[in-house]
């Protein structure tokens, strides 16, 4: 297994390893010597940058200082991530994070904010937001809490950091016992939190680990998105050999989707013309209830009819209304044989009124034009953007639809015979799940006046897209660009919401949207855990002007300890 070590560029372009390897090590560290006589013991290099320190007291006494730059460590470090797997995802690289102290804060940050099919493992040695006797900490400090869990701990035993437990991915976590720093005791000596590997025997034990943690390194999850699927079918009487073909792919409509979407629902809508009866209607809700689609395809019949157009616009109306997923990869697949009326009667939907519904450019309508799924999100809402896809059996119906597509992001797939319903709703469903899933996740603790980072790489099929931040919710985009990240200053402590619009090149978006709590200052517990200068024999001192070499500065870059009358 090829393993390469690399960490991400600050101010200068860096080079990047000339190939890809199976699993890449990407640490965040300090300046001294810790985790680098680990990594060395391994067999692997390192690629150095450099980084501004932070005095030892803005860590011991929870300033800002600390969270702005494990924040800053957490936005190069994803964006660097990002970067390098779109350059050799592909091939299956994955990502080992590794880090020591306030390294592994900023690891685990990106662990959340990046898919999990990215990550191989997680590595650390002295974990300052360690929770005692959690999955994949080990050592003899092993069942203490870190001093940075007890600084941002909740009154009800929790913290905000302990999510990163429940990612699915190998985790090993060592801590000495005497290490005040993971394990939270109250002592003044910071030789065991810099003593990681001093001893040859742990060494070589910390390297084998960290090793085996490469070497097995599970293979690749799937990274699908959810997905939703309405489907609007003609049912009048010449669609009879259509719909016998639509039922009989049910099956294969539902793999298709299963393979391609972790979270999948699907809807049907049957619509006619006008007069004699309900032009259209909603069979089944999206659902992720696949027998009761099937049973819904099933129990269509072709009836009436005779002449043409239809009430296609309706039809695709009453679907646009279904309680769409945001977050999800979403379509609106219409199968007919017959051309739609523009504009259409009763309703008076024409087919440019339809394409502003369906890209949310203009609410869904009222009055005689208002059919919609009961779960649906009523009159006068505006949907979340649905590609419209076509399989049209008539070629003014496949002209008629074009537009309608093409400004939607979906496409028409002509279709001759009812032979070809099955392989060209597979079609549809392999393109619309190529769309993107928005995902947004904003940092575990975020303090008011310190900047933080909002992190959209968790979003799935987002390689060429655009990313839209709208900081408080406010419906106004705050930052748009193709980062998948961005950073932002709350001024105030309160709770808020952030959105994150996702948009590719054929106009096709999601959304998400996360909740912030923006925590004061001083609602941190500030107390030094170190014992009082007049109780201790040792001072402490940082040393300034001491770069970090790794990405993600160390919570001590360089300490001193002096005793007291020596020299």
């Amino acid at each position: 297994m090829s393993v390469l070590l690399a960490a991400a560029p600050v101010t200068v372009a860096q080079a990047q390893p000339a190939t890809c390897g199976e699993v890449e090590i990407v640490a965040f560290s300090d300046t001294g010597e810790t985790l680098d006589r680990i990594i060395g013991t391994a067999g692997v290099t390192v690629h150095r940058v450099t980084h501004p320190p932070i005095a030892s007291t803005d860590f011991f006494n929870g300033n800002e200082a600390l969270f702005d730059s494990v924040e800053h460590s957490r936005f190069l470090g994803g964006e660097y991530l990002r970067q390098r797997y779109e350059e050799c995802g592909s091939a299956g690289t994955r990502f080992i994070l590794a880090g020591h102290s306030q390294g592994v804060l900023a690891a685990r940050e990106v662990a959340l904010d990046v898919p999990a099919a990215w990550i191989a493992g997680v590595f650390g040695v002295g974990d300052p937001a360690q929770k005692a006797g959690a999955r994949g900490v080990t050592g003899g400090g092993a069942d203490g809490n870190g001093l940075h869990r007890q600084r941002v701990g909740k009154d009800d035993g929790t913290a905000s950091s302990d999510p990163f437990y429940d990612l699915p991915v190998p985790v090993f976590l060592f801590c000495h016992d005497d290490d005040p720093v993971c394990a939270g005791t109250p002592s003044p000596d910071l030789g065991p939190h810099f003593g990681y590997g001093e001893a040859p025997e742990e060494r070589q034990e910390l390297a084998l680990r960290l090793r085996d943690l490469v070497e097995a390194a599970p293979a690749p999850l799937p990274d699908p998105g959810p997905a939703d699927l309405m489907f609007a079918i003609d049912t009048t009487g010449s669609m009879t050999p259509f719909l016998a073909a639509a039922a009989a792919s049910a099956e294969s409509t539902a793999d298709a989707l299963r393979a391609l979407s972790s979270k999948a629902r699907v809807g049907l809508v049957e619509y006619r013309d006008h007069g004699g009866g309900r032009a259209a209607r909603t069979v089944v809700p999206l659902t992720e209830d696949f027998a009761a689609f099937e049973s819904g395809l099933r129990g269509l019949r072709a009836d009436d009819g005779g002449d043409t157009p239809e009430a296609v616009h309706f039809g695709l109306v009453t679907a646009l209304g279904a309680d769409w997923d945001r977050g999800a990869a979403r379509a609106l697949i219409v199968l007919g044989d017959g051309p739609a009326h523009d504009p259409e009667p009763v309703t008076g939907l024409t087919a440019a009124a339809l394409t502003d519904i369906a890209r949310g450019v203009a609410p869904l309508p009222g009055g005689a034009a208002s059919a919609r799924t009961v779960t649906g999100p009523g009159t006068g809402v505006r949907i979340p953007p649905v590609p419209v896809y076509a399989l049209a059996a008539n070629d003014s119906l496949s002209a008629q639809m074009g537009p309608i597509t093409t400004a939607t992001g979906g496409a028409v797939f002509p279709i001759k015979t009812s032979d070809e319903v099955g392989k060209s709703v597979v079609r549809v469903i392999e393109d619309a799940t190529t769309a993107p899933a928005a995902g947004l996740r904003a940092a575990a603790t975020v303090l008011a006046g310190t900047r933080t980072t909002l992190s959209g790489l968790g979003s799935s099929r987002a390689g060429d897209a655009t990313f839209a931040f709208d900081f408080d919710d406010d419906g106004a985009i705050d930052r748009s660009g193709l980062d998948a990240t961005a950073t932002h200053t709350y001024p105030a402590p309160g709770g808020t919401k952030a959105r994150l619009v996702v948009t590719d090149r054929r106009g096709r978006s999601s959304e998400a949207v996360v909740d912030v709590e923006v925590r004061a200052p001083d609602s941190l517990d500030r107390a030094d855990p170190r014992p009082s200068a007049s109780t201790g024999d040792l001072t402490f001192t940082a040393a300034t002007g001491v770069g970090c070499v790794l990405l993600g500065c160390g919570i001590l870059l360089l300490v001193t300890a002096r005793r007291r009358g020596r020299q």
